[in-house]
C-alpha cells in the first residue's frame, strides 16, 4: 500500500511541525509498517531502519505503538543508507586523531536582521526558502551558547563563530573527527512553483539544499557566496571523521527517490566521508535543540554510543511536559555507526 503509506506521512509531518494531536496516525504508521515484523524484533534492543521513498522523511522513534509507547521507548534507533552499510560499518573506524570542529552562529553580514524579507525565525533553524534573493538569514544565538556548552564538554574543540563560520574555512577543514554545524540549513524541492527561487528549478539535488554560513546575507558572486550547497559539500575532506553532526533545520531533508535514498546534505556528507550523521527533518526549535544538543554530547563524552547518546536525550526531553511532544525531540535521527566515538 505505497501510496497509502505515502499519503499517512505527508499527514504525519504536517501534524508533527504544527504540534498538533498525532497519536492516530502515528499508530496507523505503526500497524503499517512495523507490526507485520513485531514476531521478529522480540529481545530486540536495537534496530537499524533503512527506509525508501518518503519513509525517509519520518522520525520512526515517534511511531506508536498499541499500548501508547513510543518506538524510541522500546528500542535505540539508527538510519542506514542501505543495508550495505553493516558491511562497511563492520569494519573497524579508520585511526585518526583528527580535531572536534564547531561552527556557530555565524556573522550573516547586511546587519543580519537588514533586508526585503524575513529570514527565518531566530527560535527555529533553516527554512524551505523561495525567492532566497530576497531573504536575509537572521541571527541564532542559541547556536553561540550551543558552542560554548559543547566546549565545555569538549574543551579540545575548536570554535568557529561569529565570521570566522565561513564557507572558506569549512572547505579547509582536514578530517576532524568530530564536525558539529549549527546554523540556518535549506532545502528547495524541485516544483513546478513560477514564485519559486531559481534554484528549485535545477535539476540537481545536490544544488537544492545546503547550510547558510558567515556573509550569506552579502549575496555575494562567487564560489564563497556564504551558502555551502550539498555538492560543494560532497567535496569536503571528511575521510575518517567519525561524526557529522548538522544542528539545523531539515538538514535531512532532500530529494527522496525510491530505490536511491535522499539526495541532498545525508548523501553528500556521506559521500565526503562522514562515517555517522546527526541531522533534523523538520524546523527545530533553537532553544529545545540546544538543550538537546547538551544532553547528547554529555553523554557522548561519558562513553555512551551514539545512537544511545541520542536515544536518552530524546527520552529526558520525553519526560518533559513541556518538551514531551515529538515535534520538540523527533526531528533529529542518527544515520550510520551507532557504536560510541
Amino acid at each position: 500500500p505505497a501510496k497509502r503509506i505515502d499519503r499517512l506521512v505527508a499527514r504525519f509531518r504536517r501534524r508533527l511541525t504544527r504540534t498538533g494531536q498525532l497519536r492516530k496516525l502515528a499508530r496507523e504508521l505503526y500497524d503499517l509498517l512495523l507490526r507485520p515484523v513485531e514476531p521478529h524484533l522480540r529481545g530486540r534492543r536495537n534496530l537499524f531502519l533503512s527506509p525508501d521513498g518518503d519513509l525517509n522523511l519520518v522520525p520512526f522513534g515517534a511511531l506508536m505503538d498499541g499500548q501508547g509507547r513510543y518506538l524510541l521507548q522500546r528500542y535505540g534507533l539508527t538510519y542506514l543508507t542501505s543495508g550495505r552499510d553493516l558491511l562497511h560499518l563492520s569494519a573497524a573506524p579508520a585511526k585518526r586523531t583528527g580535531q572536534t570542529v564547531v561552527l556557530a552562529a555565524p556573522a550573516f553580514g547586511g546587519g543580519d536582521n537588514a533586508g526585503d524579507a524575513p529570514g527565518p525565525s531566530p527560535r527555529t533553524r533553516g527554512r524551505r526558502a523561495f525567492g532566497m534573493e530576497k531573504m536575509t538569514w537572521d541571527p541564532l544565538p542559541g547556536t553561540e551558547q550551543e558552542a560554548r556548552n559543547i566546549k565545555r564538554v569538549f574543551p579540545e574543540a575548536r570554535l568557529l563563530v561569529g565570521k570566522l563560520a565561513s564557507e572558506s574555512a569549512v572547505k579547509k577543514l582536514a578530517a576532524p573527527r568530530l564536525l558539529h554545524l549549527a546554523t540556518h540549513g535549506f532545502f528547495l524541492p524541485d516544483r513546478g512553483d513560477p514564485a519559486a527561487h531559481r534554484l528549485a528549478s535545477i535539476e540537481n539535488p545536490l544544488l537544492r539544499s545546503g547550510l547558510a554560513l558567515a556573509g550569506a546575507n552579502r549575496r555575494q558572486a562567487g564560489d564563497e557566496d556564504g551558502l555551502l550547497t550539498a555538492l560543494e559539500a560532497a567535496q569536503l575532506d571528511l575521510w575518517g571523521n567519525r561524526l557529522v553532526v548538522l544542528s539545523a533545520c531539515e538538514t535531512g531533508l532532500g530529494e527522496a527517490s525510491v530505490g536511491e535514498g535522499v539526495y541532498g546534505l545525508r548523501r553528500a556528507l556521506v559521500i565526503a566521508g562522514a562515517r555517522s550523521l546527526l541531522m533534523s527533518l523538520w524546523r527545530v526549535d533553537d532553544e529545545a535543540t540546544r538543550d538537546l544538543m547538551d544532553a547528547f554530547y554529555r553523554r557522548l563524552r561519558s562513553g555512551k554510543g551514539l545512537s544511545e547518546a541520542l536515544r536518552q536525550s530524546q527520552l529526558e526531553m520525553i519526560e518533559n511536559e513541556n518538551r514531551a511532544h515529538p515535534f520538540f525531540w523527533a526531528a533529529f535521527i542518527l544515520s550510520g555507526d551507532w557504536r560510541p566515538l
